[in-house]
């Protein structure tokens, strides 16, 4: 699939039901925060898995992704690769230890993210 910058891949809140696999382009995952405005989490680009949350039924999104340059990327149904992980252990083991590194990441990112949203907000010491 080919997306436009500007695309909203999915929002905050919505429940997940595909995997992208980025090829091309480059996607922003943010969040909105009250009072402060939009604030990028990470930037995903080629090679990288976005919407990881849909393979885990019933849960929530906790960002936005958008479409900072356009993209191209294999869209993958989320309950079919569930399928075929039950059926399929090697499947489900490369997935599983794929998907670990990226929520790694993504939670390193996000920290980092939140120590210089946070520094940046704050005044320096007064002398």
């Amino acid at each position: 699939m080919e997306y436009p910058k500007g695309k909203i891949l999915y929002r905050e809140g919505d429940i997940g039901q595909t995997v992208y696999l980025i090829q091309a382009g480059q996607i922003i995952v943010e969040n909105d925060v009250p009072g402060y405005g939009p604030v990028t989490l990470v930037t995903v680009g080629p090679g990288q898995l976005l919407g990881w949350s849909a393979l885990f039924p019933g849960r929530r999104k906790v960002a936005t992704a958008r479409v900072a340059k356009p993209v191209r990327a294999i869209v993958i149904n989320a309950a079919r690769l569930r399928d075929a992980c039950h059926t399929d252990h090697t499947l489900e083991s490369v997935v599983i230890r794929n998907v670990s590194e990226v929520i790694a990441d993504r939670l390193k990112a996000t920290r980092q993210k939140l120590i210089e949203t946070v520094t940046s907000a704050q005044e320096p010491p007064r002398k």
